[in-house]
C-alpha cells in the first residue's frame, strides 16, 4: 500500500489480491539501523453486506404462495439492500422458469412479463451483486407459484 507510513493501515478495495509487503526498521542512537522486508500475503476481496433478501412482486404486493400469476402478469424484483466499503454495488438480475434462463435481455431486467413458456412452472430470480475489490455475491428470491394460463 503505497504511502503507509504509519504502524496501522487498512486496505482500500483497490488493493485486493495484490501482496502485503510490510518494511520496519529499527533504529537506535550510535547503532547501525536494520530494515528488513516481510511479505504477508495477498490481500483478500472484502465481503459485499447484504442486508434482507431480493422480494419478486405483482404491482405492489409481494408474492406469496397463495398468489395468482398469469400468462401476461407483470412482475418486479425488488433488490435487498447491498453495502460495498470504499466502492459503488453494480446490481444484475437473471430470471428463471424452472431451472431455465429466461433468454436475452428480458431475462436480465428488473421486471419481467409472464410468457406462455411459464405456464405450469414457476419462477425465480437470482440477484447478483458486484463491487470493485469484493467478492460477488447473489442471492436468489423465492420461487413463485406455478404460472396459470
Amino acid at each position: 500500500m503505497a504511502g503507509a507510513t504509519g504502524r496501522t493501515s487498512t486496505p482500500l478495495p483497490a488493493h485486493a489480491g495484490k501482496a502485503l509487503t510490510v518494511t520496519v526498521t529499527a533504529s537506535a542512537t550510535g547503532r547501525t539501523s536494520v530494515t528488513t522486508t516481510l511479505t504477508a500475503g495477498t490481500i483478500a476481496k472484502a465481503a459485499i453486506k447484504i442486508t434482507g433478501k431480493p422480494v419478486i412482486k405483482k404491482g405492489k404486493k409481494k408474492v406469496t404462495k397463495k398468489t395468482v400469476i398469469e400468462v401476461g402478469t407483470k412482475l418486479t424484483v425488488t433488490k435487498a439492500k447491498a453495502t460495498a466499503t470504499g466502492a459503488k454495488v453494480k446490481v444484475t438480475y437473471q430470471w428463471y422458469i424452472g431451472s431455465k434462463k429466461v433468454a436475452g435481455k428480458n431475462g436480465k431486467k428488473a421486471t419481467y412479463k409472464v410468457t406462455r413458456k411459464a405456464t405450469a412452472k414457476k419462477l425465480a430470480v437470482k440477484v447478483t451483486y458486484t463491487a470493485t475489490g469484493h467478492t460477488t455475491t447473489t442471492t436468489t428470491t423465492a420461487k413463485t407459484p406455478k404460472v396459470r394460463r
